[in-house]
């Protein structure tokens, strides 16, 4: 049952990325990245690796994303026009992509990257942190890295309200 999901949501994050590219709408290449993340999301949690599907749930689809339909809603019209994206070098950049993305399928399938040498003298000494939790994660998090942590929370928070007051300033 997990292959049909796998598949599933891997298709859902394929055709969002590919709709992304082809759509000139700035709001639809918004809503079709929301879902991409969420399907690269849900993979995440295919893999077993919660803190990860976590982290992108509150980073990109919570954080990130939201600022970006923010901006485009702030600047949804600009002299009257609706913004859209350029189509100058649309077949330019559309061959340099799928030339980056052959270039980077051809590396990821034939390298064999467990027989690096500086991985395998990682692997060899210990080096290497196999698989670090949810609740080690947040018992770091709660003592050794409080401050830290408080620390950017504090600027995310002073740089949403510096974000929210440029943005609503009349100019």
């Amino acid at each position: 049952m997990v292959p049909v999901f796998f598949y599933l949501f891997a298709t859902l994050a394929l055709a969002g990325a590919a709709f992304i590219l082809f759509t000139r709408n700035v709001m639809r290449a918004a809503f079709a990245l929301m879902l991409t993340l969420l399907s690269v999301a849900a993979l995440y949690v295919l893999a077993a690796a919660e803190l990860l599907a976590v982290a992108q749930l509150m980073v990109y689809v919570g954080g990130v994303l939201i600022l970006i339909i923010f901006g485009v809603m702030f600047t949804s019209e600009l002299k009257g026009e609706p913004v859209r994206t350029g189509h100058h070098y649309r077949g330019l950049a559309t061959v340099t992509g799928l030339g980056v993305a052959g270039l980077l399928l051809y590396v990821i399938y034939t390298a064999e990257f467990t027989r690096l040498p500086w991985l395998q003298k990682a692997l060899a000494k210990g080096q290497v942190i196999t698989q670090a939790g949810v609740e080690a994660t947040g018992q770091g998090l709660s003592t050794h890295y409080v401050l830290p942590f408080e620390t950017v929370g504090l600027l995310l928070l002073v740089a949403l309200v510096g974000t929210a007051f440029v943005a609503g300033r009349k100019i």
